[in-house]
Order: C-alpha cells, then sequence, then structure tokens
C-alpha cells in the first residue's frame, strides 16, 4: 500500500540530498531503489544527520494501521514505514519526502485530537495545477508535533514587509489600533470541530493553519 514509493527517486540529485538526510542510519539502498534505515540508529544519536524531529505513529489507511515515523529536517517532511522488525533490529523504507511547503491543511478534530490530517499538494507533468493527497497519522506525541510543524513551517515564510508610517501614532490612535486587532483576533478565533484551512489563495497564519 506504498502508493508514493516514486517519489523517493525524484532525480539523483534528490537522491543524494535523501540519503544526507538518513545518512548515520542507512542500511542500504534496495535494486528497487528503497532506502532502508534503522530506526534505532536513526534516533541515537540525530546530530550525525540532517533530521531534526521524529515522531512515531500509526499511518492510517483503508482502515488499517501501519508503523510509520515521520521525519523532519529544516525544510522536508519524511514518511518511513516499518519493514522488518526483530530482536536485533527495527528497520523501516522511505515512503516519500515531501517539503514542508507543499502542506495545504493540518486538521484534527476535538474529539481525536491525537489523529492529525496532512493535505499536500503534489505537482506532476500529468496535473498542471497539481494534485492533493490527503493521509492520516495517528501521533501520541500531537502536541509538540503540532508546535513542530508550526515553527517548522513559519521559519520558511518570507518576512512580512511592513509599509513605514508617514504620521506618528498618538496614544489615542495606538489604543485603537490595539482595541481593533483585539477584536479581529476574537472574530478569527476556530470554533469549529474539524479545522482545515486552504493556505491558498490568501495566506493564513501559522496558528490558523495548525488549528492552534
Amino acid at each position: 500500500d506504498d502508493d508514493d514509493d516514486d517519489d523517493v527517486a525524484a532525480s539523483s540529485g534528490d537522491e543524494h540530498s535523501l540519503e544526507s538526510n538518513v545518512c548515520h542510519a542507512l542500511v542500504k539502498r534496495t535494486d528497487s531503489g528503497q532506502l532502508i534505515v534503522d530506526i534505532d540508529k536513526l534516533t541515537a544519536d540525530m546530530s550525525l544527520g540532517q533530521i531534526k524531529h521524529v515522531f512515531p505513529c500509526s499511518e492510517i489507511d483503508s482502515q488499517k494501521m501501519y508503523p510509520t515515523w515521520l521525519l523532519l529536517t529544516d525544510v522536508h517532511v519524511i514518511k518511513l514505514r516499518e519493514v522488518q522488525t526483530s530482536a536485533n533490529a527495527l528497520y523501516a523504507h522511505v515512503v516519500w519526502r515531501r517539503a514542508l511547503t507543499s502542506i495545504l491543511k493540518i486538521a484534527a478534530k476535538k474529539k481525536h485530537p491525537e489523529l492529525l490530517s496532512f493535505v499536500f499538494q503534489e505537482h506532476g507533468a500529468d496535473a498542471a495545477n497539481g494534485t492533493e493527497i490527503k493521509q492520516r497519522f495517528l501521533i501520541p506525541q500531537y502536541e509538540q508535533a503540532k508546535e513542530v510543524f508550526k515553527s517548522s513551517i513559519e521559519a520558511l515564510r518570507p518576512p512580512q514587509e511592513v509599509e513605514p508610517s508617514t504620521t506618528p501614532a498618538t496614544s489615542a490612535t495606538a489604543e485603537a489600533a490595539t482595541d481593533e486587532a483585539s477584536r479581529e483576533t476574537s472574530a478569527s478565533t476556530v470554533t469549529e470541530e474539524s479545522v482545515a484551512v486552504d493556505v491558498k489563495p490568501a495566506e493564513p497564519s501559522i496558528d490558523d493553519l495548525l488549528g492552534l
């Protein structure tokens, strides 16, 4: 049920970069091009590679659960799936790697906050406008995961340009602006049970994107 395996072999340059992400835990590359990694080595000392965070989880697909790991680098999220478990080693293969900026939505219901749904934008030669791919993960460390995704995506966004004011703001003007911002914030508070915010064409805040 690995429908995204082709993402691993996008180009030789991309393969090299992907291998460098998990170089300290890489076991082998199979004849079909799959990268096999040792989970214990991957998590033992992440400073040896480019992985910043590892989230053990279970992917929910067609009413089945698959042991999975989501890895975060500074710019990518990588999905691993278990391929072998023994008394001596736990192995997984790289299913795909996607840019953090390809995330369109992250949704979670209040009754099941640990079940996060991700919607990715994927571009291909046969889809000029790209296609959307939705995947769901049951993440025990969901609170930390949301915070990490929030800060990682925020770090990749260009800084907002602020036009200089031509008129010095008086104390009353500043207070009025603060009140107006407060009202806008209250009005935009999410109350729906399910949070799913598009990032295009409008640019939502990271808090809206993650449902925080």
